[in-house]
């Protein structure tokens, strides 16, 4: 769904007449906090898919390590707005992981509603939500059919939007302090 938010954004962008030369300008520090999160998110769902990995409290370890990383880049990066609203996305998502086990719970329903028939346990980072599902609102529970067939939850919408305004914004700026909330 990122990789869909980012293309759009530089689709608008380049519709509004933005440039990708304005990416030079901006001080975007810890970037490799981000990098490395998304990596190691990467890693440790291949190890689930592989049955390498089974344990929900390395799981939930692993899923702290990768949180406090995202909220670590969103701290250092604070005086953007559109950086801080993708913070209060990460929020969004971590908090039905943490209260739910270390696995985000998932809506088999919304999967059932776009024809996507899989056993979500098996995905990795995963759960079936179900009525013990704490804070389901904030779960995978939005059915996206859309270029992908997903299901989201409300805190991916949150992140996909504050980085599109992020890069189409830098797009469209030639002095990128603009985006800045001082």
């Amino acid at each position: 769904m990122f990789i869909q938010a980012i293309i759009f954004a530089i689709i608008i962008g380049y519709i509004l007449k933005g440039r990708m030369k304005n990416f030079e300008a901006v001080d975007i520090k810890g970037l490799y906090a981000v990098t490395f999160s998304f990596i190691l998110q990467f890693i440790v769902i291949m190890l689930i898919r592989k049955g390498f990995l089974q344990s929900h409290g390395i799981i939930y370890i692993l899923h702290l390590f990768m949180y406090i990383l995202l909220f670590y880049f969103v701290y250092i990066n604070k005086q953007y707005l559109y950086i801080v609203i993708m913070g209060v996305g990460f929020l969004l998502n971590a908090l039905p992981i943490f209260f739910n086990g270390g696995l985000m719970p998932v809506d088999v329903q919304a999967c059932r509603s776009i024809g996507l028939i899989v056993d979500v346990t098996k995905l990795g980072m995963y759960k079936v939500l179900n009525s013990g599902t704490r804070l389901w609102f904030l779960s995978d529970i939005i059915p996206k059919n859309f270029i992908t067939k997903e299901v989201i939850s409300i805190g991916d919408l949150v992140i996909a939007i504050g980085l599109m305004l992020f890069m189409i914004n830098i797009m469209l700026k030639k002095n990128n302090k603009n985006l800045k909330t001082e």
